[in-house]
Parts: C-alpha cells; structure tokens; sequence
C-alpha cells in the first residue's frame, strides 16, 4: 500500500469514527428526551447554537474537552462515547418497554493494577468490556485468572477467561463474591464473602484453597456485580 492509499483510508476512517460518535451524542439525547438547546445551555454553549449541531452530523470533531462535558450533560459513561460501539440500547423491564438505558464501557484491568486504579494512579488497560448493569462510576473488569473459585460441585463457578464487572462501591452483603487483598505484598483475589458464628470468612469455592478468616489487614477492593462466561 503506497502512501497515498494509506492516508486516504486514514482519512475515511477519521471520518466515520467522527460520524459514529455523532450519532450516539444524538441518539442519547433524544433517549434523555433533550432538545439540542437544552444540552447546549447544560454545557455552557449558549450564543453556540451549531457547536452540538455539528457534532452531531458528524460534520466537526469534539473538542477535547467537550466530550467529557457531553458524557457528564447525558449521564453517560464516556468510555461509551470514545468505543468504536454504534449506538444500542436495552429494555429495562417488560413493565417500562418504551425506557432503554445506554451499556456501560468499563475498563478490563490487570489484577496487579486494581489499588493504583482505585487510588487514582495511572493505569494502562489493553481493553474494555460493557454491562446494563446499574454500577458506580468506580467499577471495572478483571479477567479471570486462577482456578481459586471454579467449583467442583455445580451452582456458581468462575471459569478461567471469564470476566467479572467489579463495583467497589456496591454496599456489601452475606454470600456476596468479592474482590479482596489478603496481604499488602500480593495481588488482590477473588473470594466469597461469608459470615459463619458472627465471624467473617473469605470462602473459595474450590475445595482445594483453604477458606480464611477476614482479619483487620485484609481489604475488601469491590463487589461482583456480573460474571461474563466465555464457552469454547
């Protein structure tokens, strides 16, 4: 391919990715039941009225920091917004056929990195995965790696290369599975979170890792949410 081919399918794809993020800005707002001078006034744009209007047919790229205001004027999550995604939505509920809600893009993070994503650290993540699922701004992915909660006598099991949506700001409860570091120096793990006699326990579901007591210097880092299986 010479270089003239190169940049001209460069430029078509700048194009339809412009073109693409336009239509899910529209698409969500008229999901949110909001004219364009609604979300222009809400982001400040007012005296602009073809700033949104542009974005929107996909005739002018999104500054910078206007998508992060559009993401925070719609209540979406922006990672939607950057994905190479067309625009979807989902019935809630048999009841309330005509209110969709948008998927949440999340990012999938290395076991090692959860603490520094939490603390606000940079973090590098390879990719991203969705849910419907009602989450905190705070959640994110995990790939699983160990065989600690594949259970060897039916009911829940977390397979390796599966995936779990984890929510650190989901309120904890009895039986929840959860994300836990059971010590400083190792890398977080996944566990389920019992209470047994008043005392807490961090039980896996394979019989061959030992259930541990939670004690003062283990940290629980979230709550599963979802568990995405992947069958070969």
């Amino acid at each position: 391919m010479d270089v003239k081919e190169r940049k001209r399918l460069e430029q078509e794809a700048k194009v339809e990715n412009r073109k693409r993020t336009g239509r899910k800005i529209k698409a969500i707002r008229e999901m949110r039941g909001l004219t364009q001078t609604e979300v222009s006034l809400k982001a400040g744009w007012k005296g602009q009225p073809s700033r949104l209007s542009n974005y929107e047919r996909g005739e002018r790229e999104p500054d910078i920091t206007d998508l992060p205001l559009l993401a925070k004027v719609l209540d979406i999550d922006i990672g939607y917004l950057y994905s190479p995604a067309e625009p979807a939505c989902f019935v809630l509920g048999e009841r309330d056929r005509v209110t969709h809600r948008f998927v949440t893009w999340l990012p999938i993070l290395e076991w090692t990195d959860i603490v520094s994503y939490q603390t606000k650290r940079p973090v590098v993540f390879k990719s991203m995965m969705t849910t419907t699922q009602p989450v905190g701004a705070r959640s994110f992915g995990l790939c699983i790696e160990s065989d600690g909660m594949q259970s060897r006598e039916g009911g829940e099991t977390f397979l390796r290369g599966s995936h779990i949506i984890v929510d650190p700001d989901h309120p904890l409860k009895d039986q929840h599975f959860v994300v836990v570091q059971l010590q400083k120096e190792t890398a977080p793990t996944l566990r389920q979170w019992v209470i047994d006699g008043g005392v807490q326990f961090l039980k896996p579901l394979n019989p061959q890792y030992p259930a541990s007591p939670m004690t003062s210097s283990m940290t629980i880092l979230g709550v599963v949410r979802e568990l995405v299986r992947h069958f070969v």
